[in-house]
């Protein structure tokens, strides 16, 4: 490790017998790559018992390049949160110095033309070209001031301080954010030693020590309201890492645990593998008023998970923890699930951080349980396809639990019947044999889910807290999976996502009755009717206006383009033509986008300003998303998920064909138009109305049309929303549109 003796591994301010100089250890340590002060408690309201608030804050400083002799280019930043376990709420703050900043433009520069990059990458630096950052990421201008003696560390509104009293120590933290959060708390530590992280406080690349036990009070203010706390704490210190410490988050796949068993002592334990996986390796130390005890052999189970709706990022929040030695189980939850904190600074731009709460039995003996859990998740998508198919993953997750497969009468009343219907002469299998079944056979094919990502995407951009929107889900998606089942059987489709169409797997009659049902049970299942009445009625009214527009797009489609045809085989004049093909676009696909993200502006109460303009901007979405979709029918789309050219062997009239139409003469106009009217095609009948297409550079216009939409769309929407992670995943997924090939 940068910064620490060759032979002991431990920094310079730990002698070899394991003495640590806390006055040295608090002071920057010189040629160290990475380096923390931090401090993590639970609180009470002073007087109380429940410790309804949690607290932590990290103080880093890093080397940009750590070399022997050179005066290193440091860079700063303080991560920190108040934690409302009561509320359900999590109120991170995160603070880049200029030099922090510099270095992840520098990491963003050298990955920006990589060919498998993340969109989400090369959106963030886009946004931070412009001196931007996402919440709660926040440039400060003041240089962070470190003083030594006594010891003092200043990031812009956020500081620590060390106090040194005769037998230990105070560490106060103050930490403020700019919108008016506050914690001043102090953490007295009455002992002179601190311990080890496991036997040698070596892991994960880096050395480790700790001030266990300590007793913490001051004040929380959240939301202009000030309360006065009290509670338990740790105060630590991490040296080490690699010389471009940036980028350590990313290898990922590190959990830490830091308990407080009521009555018996405070326990740490660490992944030692570095891997999330069940199969890995902990170790722990246990502090108690005998001292300290180094633990080996410890088993944990992952019982519950958790996906962001912000990073798309899977975090465990329920745990088996088993130490034989000390003949303990402990059993331990997340006080609630949405404790990720997002940082441009971590790998996937989320970690978690965050209170848990159980109990312990050791010896037979029943303890309460308070504490964090730290995940630094593995990356599970490392380019903007494996990223959609982790959201695909994710919202077909949740339909199967609307959609069941297997059910019981209770389920059936409660998330279908309602209240006071009766079930009587009703079998739950036959329902779900003939409602969910044919449905969940598109469903669990997996599809795009795009509907879903910009949906989550603007409700926690909007929403300032996470909004877990899950629910929601069923309204983009039931309602896009039923159409689709029907505009098969209008279109006497064969193939659907790389399988047979519904009506072709389950008859006709069951199809209709299948996919009509979606639209009905979408709004039901997301439980609008729980909302209050006035954002009932508006969410209601949204979406009766996307089916009704959607119909519209439908019966347009349906009855074809063909009346104005002659008029453009005979001069070569299309605007009529594509302007009619915009509007079923528009109706078809946009409306549905643009009525979703106004849905979402309804349910975060974004003002009539901010909604009309990211209405228009998921209208615009949907349009450029089906231009794209027609001329990849011309292209084939990967995996076999549609027919290839299906839409010219039915002889429809698409945005390429339209555009094409405008640049052949006018024999080649005719002949298009008369092999597009012997509806179905032959595979030669298709082969030449695709010669005459290449002819010209309709595809690839279409393409860029589709660009061109969505650039618009982004640049028009991009001032009403507030800079964020999930705003940069909207974004991402307008690059990914405008380039992708499935």
């Amino acid at each position: 490790m940068k910064g620490c003796d060759e032979g002991t591994g431990f920094p310079k301010c730990v002698t070899a017998d394991g003495f640590v100089n806390v006055e040295d250890g608090d002071r920057k340590q010189r040629n160290v790559a990475h380096q923390c002060w931090y401090g993590k408690c639970q609180l009470r309201k002073k007087g109380e018992t429940d410790f309804d608030f949690g607290f932590f804050s990290s103080f880093f400083s890093g080397c940009e390049d750590v070399v022997p002799g050179v005066e290193p280019n440091d860079y700063h930043a303080c991560r920190w949160a108040v934690i409302d376990n009561k509320r359900k709420k999590y109120y991170a703050d995160s603070l880049l110095d200029r030099n922090a900043m510099c270095q992840i433009k520098g990491r963003l520069e050298e990955t920006a033309d990589e060919p498998d990059i993340s969109h989400v990458d090369k959106s963030l630096k886009k946004l931070i070209e412009k001196n931007r950052l996402p919440k709660p990421d926040r440039v400060v201008e003041n240089i962070a001031i470190h003083e030594e003696t006594p010891f003092s560390l200043t990031v812009d509104m956020c500081s620590i301080t060390r106090t040194t009293l005769d037998e230990g120590y105070v560490y106060k933290f103050i930490n403020k954010s700019e919108g008016g959060n506050e914690a001043h708390l102090e953490f007295k530590i009455n002992y002179t030693q601190p311990y080890f992280q496991g036997e040698n406080g070596i892991a994960d690349g880096m050395f480790h020590y700790f001030f266990p036990c300590a007793a913490v009070e001051g004040f929380i203010k959240i939301n202009d309201t000030l309360i006065n706390v009290e509670g338990v704490g740790w105060f630590g210190r991490e040296f080490g890492g690699v010389d471009d410490q940036m980028r350590i988050d990313a290898l990922g796949g590190q959990t830490r645990f830091s308990l407080d068993v009521a009555g018996y002592g405070q326990i740490l334990v660490s992944d030692k593998s570095g891997s999330k996986s069940p199969n890995s390796e902990f170790d722990g130390t246990l502090v108690t008023s005998e001292g300290k005890r180094i633990l080996t052999d410890i088993r944990v189970v992952l019982e519950e998970t958790w996906t962001s709706l912000v990073t798309f990022l899977t975090y465990t929040t329920a745990y088996t923890i088993d130490i034989p030695a000390l003949r303990m189980e402990c059993k331990i939850k997340a006080t609630f699930p949405h404790q990720e904190f997002n940082t441009i600074l971590a790998g996937g731009y989320g970690f978690y951080d965050g209170c848990v709460t159980g109990t312990a039995v050791v010896c037979g003996v029943e303890h309460a349980v308070h504490g964090f859990v730290k995940i630094k998740p593995s990356i599970p998508y490392h380019n903007s396809d494996e990223l959609m198919r982790i959201v695909s993953r994710t919202v077909t997750k949740k339909l199967k639990l609307m959609y069941p497969l297997n059910t019981d009468r209770k389920w059936l009343s409660a998330n279908i019947l309602g209240a006071g219907k009766t079930d009587a002469g009703i079998d739950p299998a036959v329902v779900c044999d003939s409602l969910f079944k044919p449905v969940r056979s598109i469903i669990d094919r997996g599809g795009k889910t795009w509907r879903s990502l910009i949906l989550v995407s603007c409700c926690n951009t909007l929403s300032g807290q996470y909004f877990d929107c899950s629910q929601y889900i069923a309204m983009a998606e039931l309602l896009h999976v039923g159409s689709l089942i029907i505009d098969d059987v209008e279109d006497h489709s064969t193939t659907r996502r790389g399988g047979p169409c519904c009506h072709v797997e389950y008859g006709l009659s069951t199809a209709v009755n299948a996919g009509s049902a979606c639209y009905f049970m979408a709004p039901y299942l997301a439980k609008v009717h729980e909302l209050g009445p006035l954002k009932a009625n508006a969410i209601y009214e949204l979406y009766f206006e996307v089916l009704r527009l959607g119909h519209v797009g439908q019966g347009l489609d349906l009855y074809g383009l063909d009346y104005l045809m002659e008029h453009v085989v005979e001069t070569g004049e299309t605007c009529a033509l594509v302007e009619a093909l915009r509007a079923i676009h528009r109706y078809k696909t946009g409306s549905a986008a643009g009525g979703i993200c106004r849905i979402a502006c309804v349910l975060c109460d974004a003002d009539d300003e901010v909604a009309d303009a990211v209405e228009a901007f998921g209208s615009e979405l949907g349009l450029a998303f089906q231009i794209v979709d027609d001329a990849l029918n011309i292209k084939g789309f990967t995996g076999g998920l549609k027919d290839l050219a299906e839409d010219v062997r039915d002889g429809k009239i698409t945005y390429p064909i339209a555009l094409a139409l405008g640049k052949l003469d006018r024999t080649d106009r005719e002949k298009m138009w008369q092999t597009l009217r012997r509806r179905p095609l032959s595979t030669e009948q298709v082969s030449a109305v695709i010669g005459l297409l290449q002819q010209t550079s309709a595809v690839d216009d279409c393409l860029a049309e589709a660009r061109a939409v969505v650039n618009r769309a982004w640049e028009a929407v991009d001032s009403f929303l507030q800079d964020s992670i999930s705003k940069c995943m909207m974004h991402a997924f307008c690059e990914y549109l405008a380039e992708r090939t499935n």
